[in-house]
């Protein structure tokens, strides 16, 4: 029998499941989408909801809803572990993401986020870093970078090193990028909230900027992006 990655156990499952009905495979994207939805919309009952909702949509993330279902489900039980940061709860954060990781094991990465979130940032250092991601980008300095990192992991050079996982795609690198890094630079340093959502928002334009056109880094970076729907109705009122 087949013995799925301990990440896809729920999804496979629901796919087992719905395997005896015509279309299964649409109920596996309806259970996971309807559990997503409704703790998004527990979460945010506090936060604003249209404007938030808002930026969920313009950001793209209703569509990452409808694709990567897995890991959508992963991103929206960080939201909740990210109040954890803030709230210093160690323990509560870390069973989160413990439990984030059975819908997507990219969520494991998250553990140093709350060790990384202590850090203060002042404006110069957020705009130098801004300006550095860009530049960096713009050079291609990330494409080797990258690839020096799969080089060093047996699993992922096997996998990724020396495909197009290792470059950075043209399509996602005009404007369409750079007005959305704006944004997100902007929120970060108009927006009066606590810094520790600031430190991981930073995170996440750091990685978007530095990996744009790279599914892997872009799929990581969409993890700390998604806290903007705790800064965002406080940046636009």
């Amino acid at each position: 029998d087949y013995l799925p990655r301990f990440d896809y156990y729920f999804f496979y499952f629901f796919s087992r499941f719905f395997s005896v009905l015509e279309y299964g495979y649409f109920y596996v994207f309806l259970v996971y989408s309807i559990i997503s939805i409704l703790l998004l919309f527990y979460l945010l009952r506090s936060v604003g909801i249209v404007a938030a909702l808002y930026f969920f949509i313009t950001f793209g993330y209703m569509f990452i809803g409808f694709d990567r279902i897995r890991q959508f489900l992963a991103i929206i039980i960080f939201l909740y572990a990210a109040r954890d940061i803030v709230n210093d709860r160690l323990f509560s954060y870390v069973l989160k993401i413990f439990i984030a990781t059975f819908f997507h094991v990219s969520a494991i990465v998250l553990i140093p986020a709350y060790f990384l979130c202590r850090i203060k940032f002042s404006n110069i250092s957020i705009t130098l870093f801004f300006v550095v991601s860009l530049i960096g980008f713009y050079l291609k300095i990330p494409e080797h970078f990258i690839y020096f990192l799969y080089e060093m992991v047996p699993y992922y050079k096997d996998i990724y090193a020396g495909t197009k996982y290792v470059e950075n795609e043209g399509f996602n690198t005009g404007l369409g990028m750079l007005s959305r890094a704006l944004v997100l630079y902007l929120i970060i340093m108009f927006c009066d909230t606590d810094s520790k959502y600031k430190t991981l928002l930073l995170i996440g334009l750091i990685l978007f900027v530095f990996g744009a056109g790279n599914l892997n880094i872009v799929r990581i970076a969409d993890y700390f992006i998604s806290v903007s729907i705790f800064l965002f109705p406080s940046f636009v009122s």
